[in-house]
């Protein structure tokens, strides 16, 4: 749900990943540098939290790395919700998907949530416990019968 929640943000705000993929790829700051290292550490710092509590609550399996871990998943969601905000990017994801060359905003979105969705589900098959698995599962098909 967070990563979908900040894909959607990042879809009526491209601007900002459009400052970060210029920071990115120039390797010049278009920003402070001080700013840019608070906001990278408030980031790390909530998925580590996250999955603090995600192993407190029994749903991450204990002894997993949550710095690994959240580098993983920020990486992962940066890469895919770029992908809307950039024309470059935009290629790229429509390469390694085998979409059309003028596939339509719309479907390039559907194919970036499903992607995270996809993401999601392999994710917690690699580090959530059997019982969160199970729950995840049943939760699922619960919202696929209603």
């Amino acid at each position: 749900r967070v990563m979908l929640a900040g894909l959607d943000y990042i879809e009526r705000h491209p601007y900002y990943a459009q400052i970060y993929l210029q920071v990115a790829g120039r390797g010049k700051p278009l920003v402070d540098p001080e700013v840019h290292w608070q906001a990278e550490q408030r980031a790390a710092e909530q998925y580590r939290r996250m999955i603090a509590e995600a192993i407190e609550k029994g749903e991450v399996r204990p002894g997993i790395d949550p710095h690994v871990w959240a580098f993983t998943i920020d990486s992962m969601w940066t890469a895919y919700a770029t992908c809307l905000c950039s024309p470059h990017l935009n290629i790229r994801l429509r390469a390694y998907f085998e979409l059309p060359r003028n596939a339509s905003r719309k479907r390039m979105r559907e194919v970036v949530r499903q992607g995270l969705v996809a993401f999601v589900e392999q994710l917690r098959e690699q580090i959530g416990t059997e019982a969160a698995q199970r729950e995840a599962t049943e939760r699922d098909e619960a919202l696929e019968r209603s």
